[in-house]
């Protein structure tokens, strides 16, 4: 499974999610990115990625934010990746969460046999 497909699997019933960017006029959503660290060289050659995610949950100020971000540690650990770090990227505009945790392609870090 792709790590988009992995993303939009885990996180899709959650809340409206989106790569990237969102421009829209939606106040509470998820946004994600990531970056790719190749891994399992064999023969000068990669067999295997690692990637480093970052999914932004986005919400205002008078908001409880507690049930989603409860949502999005259970579907780290139900959609294969590793447990997420948090950090609170909050600012005038509105709440911001930023979730980090890993995915590798073939199965997630902690795949279930």
């Amino acid at each position: 499974m792709s790590c988009d497909d992995a993303i939009n699997a885990a996180f899709g019933e959650i809340l409206p999610l989106y790569p990237n960017v969102y421009t829209g006029k939606a106040l509470t959503y998820l946004v994600y990115n990531y970056y790719v660290i190749p891994e399992v060289y064999a023969n000068s050659v990669s067999h295997a990625s690692r990637y480093s995610v970052q999914l932004h949950f986005y919400l205002p100020h008078k908001e409880n934010p507690n049930a989603i971000k409860l949502a999005i540690i259970n579907a780290c650990i139900s959609g294969g990746f590793t447990y997420p770090s948090m950090t609170n990227a909050s600012d005038k505009d509105g709440q911001h969460y930023v979730f980090e945790f890993e995915y590798c392609n073939g199965g997630g870090v902690y795949a279930k046999t």
